[in-house]
């Protein structure tokens, strides 16, 4: 692999396209979830960046759910397109229960 400097990738680069990519793909390492898992994961996909950290996954995965509750995103306060958008609370509530299993599936086990 070159270095960054030498026109490679560098690992953090490389690791947000995994994340971005395990969220994309979360029926293959997560199966015979609901398929309401899935489409948020494929959300959280959307919006995962370079440097992001399991914390800030919990933090990232928190503020979705608060916009997809709301059907606006926060940061543009444009409307999300979505069809997590205008569920009851109860499913968002559910949605934030795999957030620990999503992000083990992502990062590993935390020690």
């Amino acid at each position: 692999m070159k270095s960054p400097e030498m026109g490679g990738s560098s690992p953090e680069k490389e690791s947000a396209g995994i994340i971005k990519e395990k969220l994309a793909n979360l029926e293959q390492y997560m199966p015979g979830q609901e398929e309401t898992i899935y489409e948020f994961a494929r959300f959280l996909s959307t919006r995962a960046n370079d440097t992001l950290v399991p914390q800030g996954f919990d933090l990232m995965a928190a503020l979705a759910l608060y916009d997809l509750q709301n059907g606006k995103d926060g940061y543009t306060d444009k409307p999300i397109q979505s069809k997590l958008v205008g569920y009851p609370p109860q499913i968002y509530t559910l949605l934030q229960m795999y957030v620990p299993q999503m992000k083990e599936v992502i990062f590993g086990k935390e020690k």
